[in-house]
């Protein structure tokens, strides 16, 4: 279920209670917990599970609206004219754009693969380029991608290292085939 559908953003105070919310999942250094939250976003508990039917589904909400966001913003991609360099600048000004809430899903979330899944949206586009060619290359490539996005983030998004991550991005993919062939070769005789 959508637990940030267009709607309610519309409304002003539902808005202003989930950054609330938000601000406060991002302050936590601990495990999530009822409590804290709604002392330090200064909400009812009730309130919270307006928001969120429950705990543990909070970090899951945000990034399935992350992905919903992103993949809105993503048709541009499908253009056959469209060159991959540029996919990606937009790939990471929306994760730059969305700083807050991805940095926020890293640090509570031990198994997120939220940068994954946003590449898995821009398979066709990548495929097209002809560099990487079966799917156990790809599944490599985007483990590969997402470490240097999560190395961005670690640094703290900064807007300077936009063109130096998109070179690695594009290092990455330029190379994906030669480099990644023998090791799903060998998986295949395995």
């Amino acid at each position: 279920m959508d637990r940030f559908t267009e709607e309610k953003l519309k409304n002003k105070k539902y808005r202003n209670n989930e950054e609330a919310i938000r601000r406060a999942v991002f302050l936590t250094k601990h495990k999530l917990s009822v409590k804290y939250l709604v002392k330090t976003a200064h909400i009812s508990r009730a309130t919270l599970y307006r928001h969120h039917q429950n705990i543990n589904e909070i970090i899951p909400d945000y990034e399935n609206y992350v992905l919903k966001r992103f993949q809105n913003i993503i048709h541009f991609a499908k253009k056959k004219d469209i060159k991959l360099n540029l996919v990606y600048e937009r790939l990471l000004l929306f994760i730059l754009a969305h700083r807050v809430i991805i940095s926020c899903i890293f640090k509570h979330s031990n198994d997120s693969n939220l940068v994954e899944k946003m590449i898995e949206f821009l398979k066709p586009r990548i495929i097209a380029t002809h560099t990487i060619k079966n799917d156990e290359v790809f599944k490599i490539y985007t483990k590969e991608v997402a470490c240097i996005i999560q190395s961005w983030q670690q640094d703290g998004f900064k807007k300077e290292e936009i063109t130096v991550t998109l070179n690695k991005i594009l290092y990455l993919t330029q190379t994906a085939q030669i480099r990644l062939s023998p090791i799903t070769s060998v998986q295949h005789r395995n």
